[in-house]
């Protein structure tokens, strides 16, 4: 029986070659980003989210720092989310509603409940049990789809559109286009934020950004963001998605420029990327700005997981769920796995590097998350196992 390689990518040559690209500067202009960042503040219980350096653990696999953004601590919901799902006041009698893996819709739940608003949220089949207790603990309605994740998309439209609801979706068809822009750019704080945190300890900005993805509106607003603000001197940029699951990798390899989906059911430890169908605006500045697509088995995101949670002396712990893991796994796997080499030639990774991840949520599913790193479910395979002796 083959075993998945841990990493697979595609490059993506047209991000350098193209002069100017007006796809991030429309969708997530900086002007609007700096509104969204003073509306977040005016949330109650609004902070900035940490950004923790793991030095000792850059110096082990050979890169100059690893900055993680801590999202699992945003407003006491244990993911970033929020940002996106925080909604408009003075919209009159609306109920709410969304469909998601779990983290999504808990925080367009939160924030219509802050505001006195109902929702209703619509899950699929495999959604684990605690994320469902986790959206009703804030006030939500939740329906279960018999189906994927894309299957619920469809299916809290449909029944919107009769019951006169209004979709708070991070992904767009024809004809809903203006919400999942907002949803984007409210994703925006946690990279304005971290800019100022990084220019505290004296750097301008990273080299280089890994970035999970799902429907790939984070990916598209962190790739974006820089974009806006460097142009060509932006950083280096991969995206990451479970292999099964992976509808962006999948888009650059055919490389037309189209998006395009994966089918099946999309059955990953990665509840929060478990996403079948691209959002098309996203899909369109990664096609211009994303020098990187990369597609990861479920063990990537589970040594990520065990190595936050179990950090070399001296780096700080950190709680982090499958799908905010995955980039430090796939860091870790392209800077030491011998079958990576030339994409980290590619990337000009070295020790002048100063690596961006985001840790998009922490422990959501605890029994998932205990399975990880108590138990050890999904092991690294034998033959991708990494030693490096102290």
């Amino acid at each position: 029986m083959s075993v998945e390689k841990p990493i697979e990518w595609v490059m993506n040559s047209r991000a350098r070659g193209l002069q100017t690209v007006s796809s991030a500067a429309e969708v997530i202009p900086l002007e609007v980003t700096r509104h969204v960042r003073q509306f977040h503040q005016q949330i109650p219980g609004y902070r900035m989210s940490p950004l923790k350096s793991l030095p000792r653990l850059a110096d082990r696999i050979g890169v100059g720092g690893i900055w993680v953004k801590d999202e699992s601590v945003r407003l006491d919901l244990r993911s970033f989310k929020v940002l996106g799902g925080s909604l408009r006041e003075q919209l009159g009698d609306i109920v709410f509603a969304a469909a998601t893996d779990g983290n999504h819709g808990r925080g367009v739940a939160w924030s219509a409940a802050q505001m006195g608003f109902k929702s209703i949220i619509y899950v699929h089949k495999l959604t684990s049990r605690s994320r469902i207790q986790a959206i009703e603990g804030v006030g939500a309605k939740v329906v279960v789809v018999d189906g994927n994740y894309d299957d619920a998309v469809r299916q809290v439209y449909q029944d919107a559109q009769q019951h006169g609801w209004q979709v708070v979706s991070d992904t767009a068809w024809e004809g809903y286009e203006e919400i999942p822009q907002w949803v984007m750019q409210g994703y925006t704080t946690m990279l304005s934020e971290a800019q100022e945190q990084l220019a505290g300890q004296g750097l301008s900005k990273p080299t280089h950004v890994l970035v999970q993805a799902g429907v790939g509106s984070l990916a598209a607003a962190t790739i974006g963001f820089y974009y806006n603000l460097f142009g060509a001197e932006r950083p280096w940029s991969v995206v990451v998605e479970p292999t099964k699951a992976a509808c962006l990798y999948r888009s650059a390899l055919i490389g037309d420029g189209k998006p395009y989906n994966v089918e099946g059911s999309l059955d990953t430890i990665m509840a929060g990327l478990a996403c079948g169908d691209p959002n098309p605006i996203a899909w369109k500045i990664l096609y211009d700005c994303a020098d990187v697509f990369a597609a990861c088995p479920d063990y990537v995101a589970a040594k990520g997981m065990r190595v936050y949670s179990v950090p070399l002396r001296g780096d700080p712990f950190l709680i982090s769920g499958e799908s905010g893991a995955v980039t430090l796994g796939a860091l870790m796997y392209i800077m030491e796995y011998a079958g990576a080499r030339r994409l980290r030639e590619a990337l000009h990774l070295d020790r002048d590097s100063q690596v961006l991840l985001i840790n998009s949520e922490g422990n959501t599913s605890p029994d998932d998350f205990r399975s990880v790193v108590w138990e050890g479910s999904l092991p690294v395979p034998e033959q991708y196992k990494i030693y490096v002796a102290d």
